[in-house]
């Protein structure tokens, strides 16, 4: 089965880059969404300690309990600011044009095209000029497709960089590219 961990390796190198590119260039924002864990955002954070006066890590997510149990973790971390919010809903982005990353890993697998069209929409709403959107998403694989449908009841949808790639222009991203590593694709969309 294929090893779905390495997209949130990928965010997070794609996070480094970031960061890099914007040595001295200011305040730098990330958001997590749906941010799940934050695995990438508390590895991130650890790994660029000596960026953490400029980086602000941020999350949402739709689960309420997640979100709590993020908020104690961070008590001592200032530069981390978790909320409850829907991916679908404007508000919940808490501003435009604010952020530099928007880091999705694996929420465009759950909901359909017009979906994807719409949170693409929104993120890119949120994100600064040049402001990036990384997001992943699945091939089909026989075995995890299997379990995934009949034992966890979940219907995934599965897309190509070309689907990745088509969906990010009908959000108004003119600059995207994808990579693949195994059946993931990773998105890197850019607001002009």
């Amino acid at each position: 089965m294929p090893d779905v961990r390495t997209r949130y390796v990928h965010a997070k190198a794609e996070i480094h880059d970031v960061v890099r590119e914007k040595d001295g260039a200011g305040p730098i924002e990330i958001l997590a969404v749906p941010c799940g864990l934050a695995r990438e955002l508390f590895e991130a954070s650890d790994e660029l300690a000596a960026e953490a006066g400029r980086v602000r890590w941020n999350g949402f997510d739709l689960d309420g309990q997640l979100i709590d149990d993020l908020v104690e973790r961070t008590r001592a971390r200032e530069t981390m600011c978790f909320w409850q919010g829907d991916a679908l809903d404007a508000a919940a982005f808490r501003g435009r044009d604010r952020y530099d990353m928007i880091v999705s890993t694996g929420f465009t697998e759950f909901i359909d095209d017009d979906l994807a069209v719409a949170f693409f929409t929104l993120a890119r709403r949120a994100l600064k000029p040049g402001g990036r959107l990384f997001a992943s998403g699945m091939e089909r694989h026989p075995i995890s497709d299997y379990l995934m449908r009949n034992l966890a009841e979940m219907r995934t949808v599965y897309r190509s960089e070309r689907a990745m790639m088509d969906l990010s222009r009908r959000a108004g991203f003119l600059t995207a590219s994808t990579y693949r590593d195994g059946l993931v694709t990773i998105l890197l969309a850019v607001k002009e």
